[in-house]
């Protein structure tokens, strides 16, 4: 299961469409704590989050996905990018940091995501 989790309705659902076109079991959710309750429920492989959102941001996402016993693989997104934000966000864990809008070009061209989307 892919989680897509991003407080932009379209956003989060197109990233899950093009995630599903491909295969995958991918799922939106529009924020941070609707996330962390499907998380807890386990079989979550992978999770694209948005970096700023409320009450909950990618950060604090992270930071519950990686104390979970069976971590997933955490990307972060902005559409505000920064080499600071990046830089926090590979440090506490996160396994890429995007810019946004996110699309199938995007991920197909991404060393590290390309494999989502063949």
């Amino acid at each position: 299961m892919i989680l897509v989790v991003d407080d932009n309705r379209s956003a989060a659902q197109a990233l899950a469409k093009i995630l599903n076109r491909q295969g995958h079991a991918a799922q939106a959710f529009f924020d941070g704590p609707s996330a962390c309750e499907r998380l807890s429920e386990g079989d979550v492989e992978w999770v694209f989050s948005d970096l700023k959102m409320e009450p909950m941001d990618g950060l604090e996402l992270l930071r519950f996905a990686r104390a979970l016993d069976q971590p997933p693989q955490v990307v972060l997104m902005t559409g505000f990018g920064s080499v600071d934000a990046a830089v926090t966000a590979m440090h506490e864990g996160a396994r890429d940091f995007l810019t946004k809008p996110v699309s199938y070009t995007h991920l197909r061209a991404h060393e590290t995501l390309r494999y989502l989307v063949c």
